[in-house]
């Protein structure tokens, strides 16, 4: 019985291969493959349908895509070489076929949904290096929210949300190496795939420095700027071709405005200064006389002339300034001297304490004065910083009047009902007219001693 069972079961097989193997396989269409084993028709069948189905997809069948994408974020010139393309970008037909359908402008999203469906069926790494590669060779402009980025911004995570488009001006490698050495020279150093983005930074740079080679007057007018402000309203390969146009004159911008900002930087705080000394000197005639050059370089704003027209000026106040300073130190120290001398001589103050004596000196600011050095101008500034001309003159001549006031004071701390006063001032044309003014100040003064002692002021 067993026997007979296993018999049946090998005529079953035998059966059953003799009828699978004679399956015909066709593709649709009615087309029949005729491999000699069903094995290999059904999957040469299959692989038939999928070539039909993904005609394009052998155009990136290759696992090295991965590559690509992180050489080109890192800013290779050129990301393909891990794939053996060594011609330019544009021309391998993954970025040739994304180049195309871009047109003025998709999504990421959009090119991932429209490449891996039929007739493409590419990889998501391949779609994106694609991207990546043409966006780094400047044959694509990529915008995220509104904003020009690079290559090197863009990650896979965010490439659904950037918006890319076909950039019309194409930059050669040569004219990229030369838009990078216009960078360097105007001090903004620029990485090879960073030229769109770093262009940014070097006009705003340009155009800062337009601001800086001049302003208000005594300054010259900022030079025209106009060129480089519709330079920065331009965007992508676009900017970076109308920089190239105007190469040359860029340079000359540069090199012209650096020096005339450098020359603002150097003369406006020897301007400032010399302001300060014209002031200090308004009230004398060389201060006067020199004011009127003054306004004549404001009106005519020529402060970065060739020849600066601040130091001979400045030396000028410079100097008469300080035989002022020195005239007033000098009378001021004799007057001083002279009263300090009369103080000293004074009963009175012979009879106080010597702390009493500085207590005077002091709550009635009597001491000596100095101008201090005067060999600079800036010396000579800070003097008059300190004590002004007028300052000079008042305290000059209040030195009589502080120095009755410490005679008084010093009475008072020992008769301290002592008061002052004040003998009536007249003019005495006779001697009738002394006699009388003598006889009426005598009679004040015995009048006002019935109160106590007094002291003449």
């Amino acid at each position: 019985m067993n026997t007979r069972l296993r018999d049946a079961g090998d005529r079953q097989r035998e059966l059953i291969e003799e009828i699978v193997g004679q399956a015909r396989v066709y593709l649709g269409g009615g087309s029949e493959r005729a491999e000699s084993t069903l094995r290999d028709r059904i999957q040469r069948a299959a692989e038939a349908s999928l070539e039909r189905l993904y005609p394009n997809f052998s155009k990136a069948d290759d696992p090295r895509w991965h590559q690509v994408v992180k050489r080109a974020r890192q800013g290779s010139d050129q990301p393909l070489e891990v794939l053996g393309h060594q011609g330019m970008i544009a021309d391998h037909a993954v970025c040739r076929a994304i180049w195309d359908v871009v047109g003025s402008g998709k999504s990421g999203k959009d090119i991932r949904q429209l490449f891996s469906r039929p007739p493409y069926g590419w990889p998501r790494d391949a779609i994106d290096g694609g991207l990546l590669a043409l966006a780094a060779s400047s044959h694509l402009q990529a915008l995220r929210d509104g904003n020009s980025i690079v290559a090197r911004q863009i990650d896979q995570k965010n490439i659904s949300k950037t918006f890319f488009r076909v950039e019309l001006q194409h930059i050669s490698a040569a004219q990229l190496i030369r838009l990078r050495k216009l960078f360097s020279d105007a001090g903004v150093a620029c990485r090879p795939g960073q030229e769109s983005q770093v262009a940014t930074e070097y006009l705003t740079r340009l155009n800062n420095l337009a601001s800086s080679a001049g302003g208000e007057p005594p300054l010259p007018a900022c030079p025209d700027a106009s060129e480089i402000r519709a330079l920065q309203h331009l965007q992508g390969n676009e900017q970076l071709a109308g920089i190239l146009r105007a190469y040359d004159s860029l340079q000359q911008f540069h090199q012209a405005w650096t020096q005339r900002s450098r020359l603002a930087q150097q003369r406006l705080p020897s301007f400032q200064r010399l302001l300060k000394l014209a002031a200090h000197a308004a009230n004398l005639n060389l201060g006067r006389d020199i004011q009127l050059q003054i306004d004549a370089i404001l009106t005519s704003r020529r402060l970065l002339a060739s020849s600066d027209p601040v130091p001979p000026l400045s030396q000028a106040l410079t100097d008469a300034l300080r035989t002022t300073l020195s005239e007033y130190d000098r009378n001021y120290s004799g007057i001083y001297e002279q009263h300090l001398r009369l103080l000293k001589e004074s009963d009175h103050w012979h009879q106080i304490s010597g702390s009493d004596r500085k207590d005077i000196l002091r709550n009635l600011q009597i001491g000596a004065l100095s101008t201090g050095d005067l060999g600079t101008e800036q010396d000579v500034l800070i003097s008059l910083d300190k004590i002004s001309l007028s300052s000079w003159c008042t305290r000059t001549a209040a030195l009589q009047h502080q120095f009755q006031q410490a005679q008084l004071r010093a009475a008072q701390l020992l008769e301290p009902v002592i008061r002052p006063v004040k003998l009536p001032s007249v003019t005495l044309e006779s001697p009738d007219e002394v006699a009388q003014w003598v006889d009426e100040s005598k009679a004040l003064l015995l009048e006002e001693l019935k109160d106590g002692p007094i002291m003449i002021a």
